[in-house]
């Protein structure tokens, strides 16, 4: 089994234990991925596909830093709601207060931080990338 692969179910485990996913099988069901197939990635008969990894870091927010070199957290934080009153933030807030309770400029705080350790991790997963790259200089061409 490939590291990402156990890092992925590492997530999975995480998931489960805060009661995020109930089951291996719903756990697939959500990503449109065969629970047949899942079973065996679990019992290291198949390793994780891209687009595995892609569905799951979308809706279950897996830090692609974390899948990739290990860098915590496995599961990044999600956002707070950027509303007001139910509808959405706008430009002229004067610090009002949003729908839980937060002002709008913490909210847009929170969305920036939580932009910024995205970033970061994209910056992590193109590094990593390009360690994996081939150089021209690598060309076994005349």
């Amino acid at each position: 089994m490939n590291t990402v692969t156990k890092r992925f179910l590492d997530c999975f485990e995480q998931l489960k234990s805060t009661n995020k996913v109930r089951s291996g099988r719903q756990f697939a069901v959500s990503l449109g991925y065969l629970p047949q197939s899942f079973s065996e990635i679990v019992n290291g008969r198949r390793e994780v596909t891209v687009e595995l990894l892609r569905k799951a870091t979308e809706q279950y927010r897996l830090n692609p830093a974390y899948l990739l070199s290990g860098l915590e957290p496995m599961i990044l934080t999600d956002p707070a709601p950027a509303t007001h009153n139910g509808a959405p933030a706008h430009n002229g807030f004067h610090g009002a207060p949003a729908h839980n309770g937060t002002s709008v400029p913490d909210e847009i705080r929170t969305i920036k931080e939580m932009m910024m350790q995205q970033a970061e991790a994209i910056g992590q997963i193109q590094s990593f990338m390009e360690q994996w790259a081939p150089h021209p200089s690598d060309n076994n061409q005349p």
